[in-house]
């Protein structure tokens, strides 16, 4: 239900999708989480990996444990998180989450835009990129681009009760 109602919300898309380029919080969320599933994929040095593989996942890898009661929430919402990337990528998911790599570090931004919903490109909005074009101006020029500016046509067409009195 949530990703039906940020797909309705533009300001969470890119500039070049329509929106006003601010990340939506959710999908932030598990694109941070990701390194962290990313992290207990790959070996590496790490107390904390070490210590998670040891003690919590019995030295099983992060693609074969299941969730037990007794993990902490944090490491549960790893493994959500970890579920999601199956869902959404099946046998793809550890190749997926390694393109989010560069160099042996993994960017969370990648991983955000893997995740994110899209919508297509506007051909229009490269025309509001100008640097002299203030924000605002941008937002006005987009909501009449996507014809939802409240003119005084749509407040009309949407049923709303105008007065129109000085």
């Amino acid at each position: 239900m949530f990703q039906q109602e940020v797909e309705k919300w533009s300001i969470s898309f890119p500039w070049i999708e329509g929106g006003f380029n601010i990340k939506e919080v959710l999908t932030w969320n598990k694109a941070l989480l990701s390194k962290w599933v990313w992290k207990l994929a790959n070996p590496g040095p790490g107390l904390w990996r070490q210590w998670i593989l040891t003690y919590c996942f019995k030295h099983e890898s992060i693609w074969t444990v299941t969730s037990k009661d007794r993990y902490f929430e944090s490491l549960k919402s790893i493994l959500k998180v970890r579920d999601q990337w199956v869902e959404k990528f099946g046998d793809q998911a550890f190749s997926m989450l390694d393109s989010c790599q560069v160099g042996q570090k993994f960017l969370v931004t990648k991983a955000y835009d893997i995740l994110r919903c899209r919508k297509p490109s506007l051909r229009w909005i490269n025309a509001l990129k100008a640097p002299d074009n203030l924000p605002r101006h941008r937002i006005i020029a987009c909501l009449a681009g996507m014809k939802q500016l409240a003119t005084i046509d749509n407040i009309v067409r949407r049923g709303m009760l105008l007065v129109n009195r000085c």
